[in-house]
């Protein structure tokens, strides 16, 4: 078959030469076939023979084999790009000692050649084929691999494929692929995120946080066995500079990616031939506090200094803050324990935030975050977050924000802020807040546009509440 023709032009030898070592080498388990596809047996006897071919014995230099087999791709006789550049790449960072090691230049003729053909496709079918073709090397060589990544990002940054939007779709994908690889590189993982960042704010389809390459970079921050604390710190820091950088409703925000720096839990997941295993796992407090201190920091601070939308984008990553390992309270009861001084540090700057002048919208969503921990049996926690609910403004226009959020169907119950635990009926408050509203706004058409602006400010931060103004027309 392809294999027999593509061996025959390899070596120069005739079918009937090869027949009888081939057969010599499947029978004594060298050659193994398996789909329809030949394997040496074992992987480290194909690196030994690679490095035999591909290396001069006396000086150590390239002997030229590999740059063959690459002309031989080029004549189109069956050989795949992708198979000839991780064997060659994998062979270079065996030999190198790893990424920054010295260059063995088995590679450089033929990345070269790649580079220069990635560089005159015109059509984005074919870079994305070029690409493909990259993105399992990338793990071996993700300097190279970014180079090439940063000018095609570059190229569509700049709208050079701004006429084919499935064109744009297609590269994003692949070079998701590549700079997911480059990342696991302690060293080239910042510059790879900053890469898969810029591609975030450029692919746009749907909704930002469910993109590829935003979904990459959850991955890429999301703590996991064998991933160093220095490691996470690296991205870390990549991540939040993206907050000096203005972002809107029309971007992806950063606290999508600095959010799985909150984790109190993780998993994961090992794909077998006819199974998925899960492996789920919390997470050590103490090791992660600093990086969790710096993110609720950051978000504390763009709930001051940020636009409405940015803080209330800001205000749902404390939420995040303040969930706990999942799972039955009597097994993982000390585990829970273990994360209460972080859940109070964010209940404590919670309430700061709330005693300081903010858009009653603000005001609203911090009662959203804590009012279920209010309603908690007795503990540190619940005590807490009353003592934030108690710090919100009791204004006429946090008030009409808050009824106008959070409508009389929702339960209000779970504040018991009143004597012996009573709460107030929603209904109640609604009807009181109306006819204090109107009250102070007695002239009809200034209520109505007090309603309409108010209503407008809500809609404008996508809360994912539409405003229920009704019981107050009605009033």
């Amino acid at each position: 078959g392809g294999f027999d023709e593509l061996l025959q032009m390899v070596l120069g030898r005739s079918r009937d030469d090869l027949r009888r070592p081939m057969a010599a080498l499947q029978a004594a388990g060298v050659l193994l076939l398996r789909d329809g596809r030949m394997w040496l047996v074992p992987d480290a006897l194909a690196d030994v023979i690679a490095e035999r071919a591909c290396l001069d014995p006396m000086t150590g230099r390239p002997s030229g084999y590999a740059d063959r087999l690459f002309g031989l791709e080029l004549q189109g006789v069956g050989l795949p790009l992708r198979n000839l550049l991780v064997n060659i790449g994998k062979l270079d960072w065996r030999l190198s000692g790893g990424p920054g090691g010295p260059p063995t230049g088995l590679l450089d003729h033929i990345w070269h050649q790649v580079s220069d053909r990635l560089r005159r496709a015109s059509h984005p079918a074919q870079r994305a084929a070029l690409l493909q073709a990259i993105a399992e090397v990338a793990y071996y060589q993700p300097r190279r691999a970014l180079l090439l990544a940063r000018a095609v990002v570059e190229d569509v940054q700049a709208g050079v494929t701004d006429s084919d939007p499935a064109g744009v779709d297609l590269l994003a994908g692949e070079l998701v692929k590549i700079l997911r690889n480059a990342a696991y590189t302690y060293e080239e993982a910042p510059a790879a995120c900053e890469l898969l960042w810029t591609l975030a704010k450029i692919h746009r389809a749907g909704n930002h946080a469910s993109s590829a390459p935003a979904k990459a970079l959850r991955e890429i921050a999301a703590y996991g066995p064998g991933k160093p604390v220095q490691y996470h710190q690296e991205i870390l820091e990549t991540a939040l500079t993206w907050l000096d950088d203005p972002w809107g409703e029309a971007d992806p925000s950063p606290f999508d990616v600095l959010d799985m720096f909150l984790s109190t839990e993780a998993s994961e997941t090992e794909y077998g031939e006819d199974q998925v295993t899960i492996r789920s796992f919390t997470v050590e407090p103490r090791v992660v506090r600093p990086l969790r201190n710096r993110v609720v920091d950051a978000a504390v601070a763009t709930v001051r200094t940020g636009t409405a939308q940015q803080a209330v984008r800001a205000l749902k990553t404390l939420e995040s803050a303040l969930y706990q390992p999942a799972g039955p309270a009597d097994c993982i009861a000390d585990i829970r324990r273990s994360w209460e001084a972080d859940l109070l540090r964010v209940f404590q700057l919670l309430r700061g935030l709330a005693a300081t002048p903010l858009d009653p919208l603000l005001c609203t969503e911090i009662r959203q975050i804590v009012r279920w921990h209010a309603s908690r049996e007795d503990s540190p926690v619940r005590d807490a977050a009353r003592a934030v609910l108690a710090a919100v403004p009791d204004t006429l226009q946090v008030r009409l924000t808050r009824c106008l959020v959070e409508g009389s169907e929702l339960p209000w119950a779970c504040e018991t802020t009143g004597p012996a635990g009573a709460s107030p009926d929603g209904a109640d408050i609604i009807g009181q807040t109306a006819h204090e509203f109107i009250r102070a706004t007695p002239d009809a058409a200034a209520a109505a546009t007090a309603l309409r602006e108010c209503t407008r400010a809500i809609s404008s931060v996508h809360t994912g509440r539409q405003p229920a103004p009704g019981p107050f027309t009605d009033v």
